[in-house]
Parts: C-alpha cells; sequence; structure tokens
C-alpha cells in the first residue's frame, strides 16, 4: 500500500482495503467521489472518517490522482497533510474533535440480516439512551444525562474527563486491563492494537491540527486517551451525501464545518454497557459480600451507589468508582476462593511444613463449580490456571493438580502431576509380526482402529498389568508463574511434597529439578557409583548378586528404601554419597528385618490419588 504512493506495489488487492470500497459501492454503499479535485480531497478524508479505507490509502490515492512520482510524490503527500491540518479552525486545539462538534445521527445501511450496522444503532443509544439499558429507572435517567453531555460536550476533545482522570492516576472501567508483558500474545490487547481504528489515530490527529501522538501526559492517560479518540472520528459536513445523517439544526453552509461519527467499535473501546451493568450491581447488591459460603464482609460506602451518590456523579467518577469496586470485589473474590479450597474437607490433601497444605482436586473437566475455584485460586497465585482452558489442560484428563496453600490460606505452589498410560497403539507396536497375526486370526471383528475393542481383550489387560501407567511431574509453578525456587521461603514443602509423590507414584521425571534444588538417583545402575564404589568391591557385588549390574540395582532400592521411598533428594553431594554408602553397606551386610529379607518397594494402585 505505501509501496503504491510511490510508483509500485499492486493494485487494490484482493480483500484490501480499495477493493472491499470498490465492491460496497457496487452494491450502493457507501459515499461517491467528486470530480471537483478539492472536494475529492474532502472525499478522501471522509472515506477516512467512516471507516472505509485505510489513511495511507486516502494519501496515496491524491498522490497517483496527481499522476506523481519519486521525490514529487513526497512533497505533494506532505502538501496534502497540510492541507487537511489547514482545514481545521484557526486556533483550535483538539484530540479528534473540536468541543461541541455535533454528531452525525443517521444509521449506516449494510446488507446484515436487520439492514442497520449493529454498532452505528449501539453508537446511536448512547448518543440519545432513548430506551432504558437497565432495570434501575434512576440509573437509566443518570446514564441518559450524564453519558448524553459527556459525549456531546467533551468526548475525545482535550477537555475528556476520562483522559484527565487517567492522568491523574484515578483507575477507569475500560482501562483497567494490566498490560501484559507479551500485548502481542494477548487476546484483548491484540483485538484492540490489531484494529484499523488504532492504527490511523496518528493519521487522524495530524489531519485535524493536533499533535499525533495525542495530549495525555502519562502512559495510563495515553491509553485512556487512545481509546477515546479511537471511538470517534471527525467528517466534514461536505462528505456527507445523505442529508438524513445531519443534525436538523445544524448550520448547512459551510462545506468544512465539523461533524463526529462514533466509530464502528466504540462499544468494545470505551465499555459503555459493561459501566451501566456493573453501576446496577452495585446499587443493588446487598452491603455484605461473600463468596465461595465463606463469612461475609462489609462492602465500602463508596462501592453502594446510593441515590444520593448518584446525583452528583461524572461519568468519569462513576468509571473511576466501577473500576476500584471491580478490583475490591476481584481481591476478596479470590481470597474467599482460596480459603475455601484450604478447607473442604472433602479434598485429598497432604499436611506440610509450617501448617501448609497440599490440596489435590479431583477431575475439573467432572466439576465445574470446583473447575471455577481453582481458577480463582489460579489467579490469586498468579499462575496460568486462572483461565478455563488452563485449569482443564492442567487439571483433567490425564493431568491433576497439586496446590500449596500456607498456614494463612494463601497460595504459594502448584505442581501437575500427568499419568501416561499405555493405551491400544503401545499394545499393538509392542507385538512382533507372528503376534499380530494371531491376534488378528483371533478376533477378526476388531478393526485396527476400535479401540474400545481392543482394550477389552484378555490380551490386552494382561499388557497393561505388566506395563503400569507411569507419572511425571510435569510443572511447577510458584506465586506470579516463578519457576527458580532458590530463595523461595516454601521451597522444603516444595521438596517434600516431591518425595511424597515419588514414593506413592514411582515418578519417572521431575520437571526443572535443578531450580528446586533436586537430585534423582541414576535410573542406569552403572551410574550410581562413578566416584564412591571402587574396583575392590566390584567382586563382593557380583558374588552377593551374580553380577555387577545386579548388585548396583539393588544398592539402589535400598538407597530408595533408606529415603523415604523417593529416588529424588536434596541435590547434595556429600548427603548423595552418604546415602548410597549406607545403602551399599546394608545390601552387603543386610541389616535383620522384622521378616527377613530386603523391604522392596512394591507397585500399588495410585490412581486413587489420582
Amino acid at each position: 500500500m505505501i509501496a503504491n504512493a510511490f510508483g509500485g506495489g499492486v493494485e487494490k488487492p484482493v480483500g484490501g482495503s480499495e477493493y472491499i470500497k470498490e465492491a460496497l459501492r457496487k452494491r450502493g454503499l457507501g459515499f461517491t467521489p467528486s470530480t471537483d479535485p478539492t472536494l475529492a480531497g474532502f472525499y478522501a478524508a471522509g472515506d477516512l472518517g467512516s471507516n472505509l479505507v485505510n489513511p495511507a490509502g486516502a494519501t496515496r490515492a491524491v498522490v497517483k490522482g496527481a499522476g506523481k512520482t519519486g521525490e514529487a510524490a513526497k512533497m505533494l503527500a506532505k502538501d496534502f497533510q497540510q492541507y487537511n491540518q489547514q482545514l481545521a479552525v484557526p486556533g483550535a486545539s483538539y484530540a479528534v474533535r473540536n468541543k461541541g462538534t455535533p454528531f452525525m445521527m443517521g444509521y449506516e445501511r449494510t446488507a446484515g440480516p436487520d439492514g442497520v450496522f449493529p454498532a452505528i444503532d449501539q453508537a446511536e443509544k448512547y448518543i440519545k439512551y432513548d430506551v432504558a439499558v437497565t432495570g434501575d429507572p434512576k440509573l437509566n435517567d443518570w446514564l441518559s444525562s450524564k453519558l448524553t453531555s459527556y459525549l456531546r460536550r467533551d468526548f475525545a476533545t482535550p477537555d475528556d474527563q476520562f483522559v484527565k482522570a487517567a492522568d491523574a492516576n484515578q483507575l477507569l472501567h475500560f482501562v483497567n486491563k494490566p498490560i501484559p508483558k507479551r500485548p502481542d500474545l494477548d487476546p484483548y490487547y491484540k483485538r484492540i492494537n490489531d484494529s484499523s481504528y488504532i492504527d490511523s489515530l496518528p493519521y487522524v490527529r495530524k489531519k485535524e491540527g493536533f499533535e499525533a501522538k495525542g495530549e495525555a501526559k502519562t502512559e495510563y492517560g495515553k491509553r485512556a486517551e487512545t481509546l477515546t479518540d479511537a471511538s470517534a472520528w471527525p467528517v466534514q459536513l461536505e462528505d456527507i451525501t445523505s442529508p438524513g445523517m445531519i443534525p436538523r439544526n445544524m448550520d448547512r453552509t459551510d462545506p468544512s464545518a465539523r461533524l463526529t461519527e462514533l466509530g464502528a467499535s466504540v462499544d468494545e473501546m470505551l465499555q459503555f454497557d459493561k459501566l451501566a451493568t456493573d453501576m446496577e450491581r452495585m446499587r443493588s447488591m446487598p452491603r455484605v459480600y461473600s463468596a465461595y459460603s465463606q463469612p461475609g464482609i462489609k462492602v465500602p460506602e463508596e462501592y453502594l451507589l446510593t441515590d444520593e451518590m448518584l446525583i452528583g456523579l461524572t461519568p468519569a467518577q462513576a468509571s473511576n468508582r466501577v473500576a476500584k469496586f471491580r478490583n475490591w470485589e476481584e481481591e476478596n473474590r479470590l481470597r474467599m476462593a482460596s480459603k475455601a479450597l484450604f478447607e473442604d474437607p472433602f479434598l485429598n490433601r497432604t499436611r506440610a511444613e509450617g501448617g501448609s497444605v497440599w490440596v489435590n482436586p479431583d477431575d475439573l473437566a467432572e466439576n465445574p463449580n470446583m473447575r471455577k475455584l481453582v481458577q480463582d485460586v489460579g489467579c490469586d497465585g498468579g499462575w496460568c490456571t486462572k483461565d478455563e482452558s488452563s485449569a482443564l489442560s492442567y487439571g483433567s484428563d490425564e493431568n491433576r493438580l497439586s496446590i500449596l496453600l500456607d498456614s494463612k490460606a494463601r497460595p504459594q505452589a502448584q505442581l501437575t502431576i500427568t499419568s501416561r498410560e499405555y493405551g491400544s497403539d503401545a499394545f499393538i507396536e509392542a507385538m512382533t509380526d507372528s503376534e499380530a497375526a494371531a491376534f488378528r486370526a483371533r478376533y477378526p471383528d476388531i478393526a485396527v482402529y476400535n479401540e474400545n475393542a481392543i482394550m477389552s481383550t484378555p490380551e490386552f489387560q494382561q499388557f497393561k498389568a505388566m506395563n503400569p501407567a507411569t507419572f511425571e511431574i510435569t510443572e511447577i509453578k510458584g506465586t506470579n508463574n516463578r519457576t527458580d525456587f532458590e530463595n523461595a521461603p516454601y521451597l522444603k514443602q516444595i521438596q517434600q511434597q516431591i518425595k511424597n509423590l515419588d514414593s506413592q507414584f514411582n515418578l519417572q521425571d521431575v520437571e526443572n529439578l535443578d531450580k528446586i534444588g533436586m537430585t534423582q538417583l541414576p535410573k542406569n545402575p552403572m551410574e550410581l557409583f562413578n566416584s564412591t564404589i571402587g574396583a575392590a568391591l566390584k567382586f563382593p557385588l557380583e558374588k552377593a548378586f551374580g553380577s555387577e549390574a545386579a548388585g548396583l540395582a539393588a544398592v539402589r532400592d535400598e538407597a530408595i528404601r533408606l529415603n523415604n521411598g523417593s529416588q529424588y533428594m536434596i541435590d547434595n553431594k556429600d548427603d548423595v554419597a552418604d546415602l548410597l554408602n549406607r545403602a551399599l553397606g546394608n545390601v552387603l551386610t543386610p541389616p535383620q528385618r522384622a521378616k527377613g529379607g530386603m523391604v522392596e518397594r512394591q507397585s500399588t494402585d495410585n490412581r486413587r490419588y489420582m
């Protein structure tokens, strides 16, 4: 598109703004360009205001129309921008619109199912408020009066009360979401930042004689300014072909007179519908707040929005109260969620050091109420299971969660336990060709892809008994998704839980062992004593167990027994060496036990935990 402005590129690419604009006009929609060169410039600006063309396309249209290329094209494009800036009222200073500019009041017809473009219909509602938008008559009166006054007086001007409030560090309901570390990956910010409205703002501001970067002084203020400015588009009287869109009381003799059109995404940008919904909820809510059957707490007076409070409240003040109320409500709901999980007597739990507890919820897919509770606890702890999809991913099917709450019921860490079971595919892959042929001959009606039928056969059940499920720790997260626990106050509890889980499940792997200060005894016995067992001990092990490998395997099993049934221990070389030497001494000179013989780790039904 930029290349086109200087003589290169592709003319009207399919799906591009020019292509869409032309297709709309062929169907009788949009504006028709003037044959007069000067009016054609107004037409290009009008296209921009009505969201039919990207602003770069507007500049390009004028440059190509003049038949200029190279340096001449650059100068003409610059002249075009200066010309549009001069159209503004001399001495005026405004963000997108001059204070008091009238609104275009008509609907924009489209090929939609109801014949009216929904966003424009909504924009009309926000200007006029002809219908009740809540079930609260007094709130409806406030919305109709105060929001109408805001939109008509200072909306998207340097006097915009929302931008001023944001610059003064007052929270607002429509910019209350914190900026993520990767906005391009966050659905909310990606949707907003990808909007053509946002992309067009610098051009629109400059066209109206305003600073392209806006006038807000703080980063938070700039976010509010971006969303308010992107919700209003300046249009000149000359650009409007339908008289029904011009307010009746407007002087129509000046073709450069300004009007304002609400952007199609005003609902998404300014969220007045959510403001109205939350204000209605605040006015009707009980004076004591409770969640998850926890003891209630008194709601602060400022969040009740009584009739007396409503009278003098400005939209920016209401927005600020809604934003603060949301934060207050969320903080208390999350704390109550963590307390409810901490106290739930029906959940599998393990007590830990210092009065803390590991809580192990069942499959979250089977219990929506528990899923919501775990999501709120995840939000309280600052890890990813605050989202439903993540909660299901880490806490259902083959995965289960184990959540650490301290003695004050504050979430501190979360583990994901993953089970790996052998299915029909592994069963078939383990067969030799002759075994597979014999299996097919024995069950000619079972198709290769019929998993349930295969798993119901005695052969599969025998295979499963010989190949039990394996378990792993696939994620360890601390508060705010912390993964390095070197100095974490709850490191001991995590280490002990790893050992507890291993004694139950014989964990095949644990994620980030080095980040929690632990090590795993080598699975290969030959790696056990590279520096501990000397050549002199080779013969005693061979004599006692028939081979060095068998002897080392016995030493590993004894080390696990001595380590309370776990192959994982604190990563300290002296402690590891001491454990292995004690295990070696025991296998070479077995201690007397109550019933004689070595105590070996037994396979058990670990699914009760899962």
